[in-house]
């Protein structure tokens, strides 16, 4: 690198082999010899348009024009390599309601060969960021936990503008809420972290702000970046805050558009140099109507507000006690921030957008009701003392990367997600999804992603009958609460904990599939706790390489009915005789371990086989397979089958 390079010598071995391989094959050929340093973990993205490759002292000066296309984006073609990778370019747009919140998701293929071969990294995208100070938030999921993902966000040249938090546990990692320090383009990826690691499906998650048509590449955070007086001045005007306004309706029934209903003789609508603050509590109980698209910073309203087939956004905080009804299918309203609901919000008609948001609605009164088309995206959703959240509109939920929270507390409080086709969890954090008190969560289609499901009491209400399948999810319930999944088919990575004399019910699952290199647990503890998963065909447990398990037991009066052939580190587990575990159900047992303790009695009636499996029988325990014709082994591994103590 020259002495004169902006690029420091820590980041030469980052950048220079990864440079090598986005010059021209006769040029790359020609100085292959000097890509002696170590090989990066991540190939570099896209580089500025004029690029200056130094060698050797005395100068020797390659120029090469690459200009950052969607062909130069895409990771080059080799015949050496046989899985060739396909990154998809995403210029990220505009979410729905004139949104500052832009958003895109980008499922792909993570493998080995972007390690090996440097072609590029199995998913690439930009993001164009038009003013200094706006944030980006990227996270990534692998779908297996090998390979771990690694998400990436530099710019152009190389540098690395935030590392991804990836502490080697689990599938997902995170860099969160970045801070652009200028304008211009920044790149995301996602990329395989570690040596070794096996191919598989990963997902990435970009957020960020005010996506534009692609400009010039974002400059390196350095702090010689402006360079003359007039870049100076440029980057303070985009960088100045807008100066905010505070604007009282003072007008009776009216347009919004009329200036004379205003105190500032100015309808509110945010622009570049000013931002507003609108309270509209005029006397009595005017009807406002919204004739006009605008965007404001906040709204604090006690009226009624028409939004007649207009946009409406609120960006930052809205306080409802009055009614926002929706009118005509064109009709958009996009609330962002706090939002505090004690009045109405009814969107029988048009579009309702949570985006980015925090929704409580409180009071026996208060509702939010969308029946039509909903929009939700990394929104919480708490409905207290009586507050409904219906949103049977809504058709998908996508958390943030840092997950979300979703709860129902006293008597009628309800959230309604009984219209969803798809609920995504969160990747760094789980998203939390709670009744108590008497209030009431429902939900449907296919939950995944990393979600805790809880219920801690008799009175309140978990409607999952639409729910389809559970995947890297959580269900936990305590003190008598009941749970019926009966249009559940499939289970895939799922703790599940009854206690308190909690029911958990899925008359429908017939898989369990796991086969991963992570932990699980079915537990049911306390008289009158059960689960029941007795019409599975299979259950698979996890990957033993390191020791990871799924685990079944019940103890203290719980209950676990099991079926099908289970595989897998799968260790079943009953420590009293008033326990059970019902597997009359299970045909055989592959790979698994079989505890009975005090007393305890494990009758596999209709099991005919036994491979790999360690059986261990103590203090009276019994295990009994009357049907059992075959225990296969024939591997490098070791098994025991042992009783011990009187009556074992």
């Amino acid at each position: 690198m020259s002495r004169n390079s902006q690029i420091s010598f820590g980041d030469s071995g980052l950048v220079g082999a990864s440079l090598i391989a986005r010059i021209p094959g006769a040029c790359r050929n020609a100085f292959a010899s000097f890509s002696a340093g170590r090989r990066s973990r991540c190939a570099v993205p896209p580089f500025a348009r004029k690029l200056f490759f130094e060698s050797l002292e005395p100068r020797v000066l390659l120029s090469a024009d690459l200009a950052p296309t969607a062909s130069a984006l895409m990771p080059e073609s080799r015949t050496d390599n046989q899985s060739a990778l396909s990154s998809t370019i995403v210029s990220l747009s505009d979410a729905p309601g004139t949104s500052d919140l832009a958003i895109v998701q980008i499922t792909g293929q993570l493998k080995t060969e972007v390690l090996e071969k440097g072609s590029g990294p199995a998913d690439q995208g930009q993001l164009n960021l038009v003013k200094q100070g706006e944030v980006i938030s990227q996270s990534a999921a692998a779908a297996e936990r090998d390979p771990k993902p690694y998400p990436w966000l530099g710019v152009a040249s190389g540098h690395e503008v935030a590392p991804g938090e990836n502490d080697g546990r689990g599938t997902g990692t995170l860099i969160g809420r970045q801070e652009s320090l200028v304008a211009g383009t920044y790149y995301v990826q996602v990329l395989p972290l570690g040596d070794g690691a096996t191919s598989g499906q990963d997902q990435m998650r970009v957020e960020g702000t005010h996506a534009v048509p692609q400009g010039q590449d974002a400059q390196e955070p350095t702090t010689n970046m402006v360079t003359s007086a007039g870049q100076a001045a440029a980057t303070a005007s985009a960088a100045a805050p807008a100066a905010v306004v505070l604007a009282h309706w003072v007008g009776g029934s009216g347009n919004w558009s009329d200036p004379t209903n205003w105190d500032i003789g100015v309808a509110p609508n945010n622009t570049a140099s000013e931002s507003y603050d609108v309270v509209l509590d005029g006397a009595g109980t005017p009807t406002i109507t919204l004739d006009q698209d605008v965007v404001i910073r906040s709204l604090n309203n006690a009226a009624t507000l028409l939004v007649d087939g207009v946009r409406a956004t609120v960006e930052q905080a809205s306080s409802l006690s009055g009614v926002i009804s929706l009118d005509g299918a064109t009709a958009q309203l996009t609330l962002s921030g706090t939002v505090d609901v004690s009045g109405e919000i009814q969107a029988d008609a048009g579009m309702l957008n949570l985006i980015d948001a925090t929704v409580t609605v409180d009071g026996a009164g208060a509702r939010v009701i969308a029946d039509r088309a909903v929009a939700l995206d990394a929104v919480d959703l708490h409905a207290i003392h009586g507050g409904v959240l219906s949103l049977l509109g809504a058709a998908s939920f996508n958390n943030s990367s840092g997950g979300n929270s979703i709860d129902a507390s006293g008597v009628g409080s309800k959230v309604d997600l009984s219209g969803l086709n798809t609920f995504t969890g969160g990747a760094a954090s789980a998203t939390q999804i709670a009744a108590s008190s008497g209030g009431a969560v429902a939900l449907a289609g296919a939950i995944s992603g990393s979600t805790v499901i809880s219920m801690a009491d008799a009175t309140s209400i978990l409607d999952v009958a639409g729910v389809t399948s559970l995947s890297d999810t959580s269900v936990s319930l305590s003190n008598g609460a009941t749970a019926t999944f009966s249009g559940l088919t499939e289970l895939t990575r799922v703790s599940l904990d009854a206690s308190g004399g909690s029911q958990l019910l899925f008359p429908m699952a017939t898989e369990y599939i796991n086969g991963v290199r992570g932990s699980y647990g079915i537990e049911a503890v306390g008289a009158g706790s059960r689960i029941d998963l007795s019409q599975l065909t299979s259950m698979a447990g996890s990957d033993a390489t390191f020791g990871d398990r799924l685990t079944v037991a019940a103890s203290g009066g719980g209950e676990i009915a099991l079926s099908g052939a289970i595989s897998g580190l799968t260790v079943l587990t009953l420590t009293d005789a008033g326990s059970l575990l019902d597997v009359a159900g299970v045909t055989s047992l592959q790979d698994c371990q079989v505890t009975a303790s005090n007393g305890a009695t494990l009758d596999f009636a209709g099991l005919t086989e036994l491979t790999r499996v360690s059986l261990s029988a103590s203090g009276g325990g019994q295990l009994l397979f009357p049907m059992a014709t075959a225990y296969i082994n024939g591997v490098r591994g070791s098994y025991g089958i042992e009783a011990v103590g009187a009556g074992s």
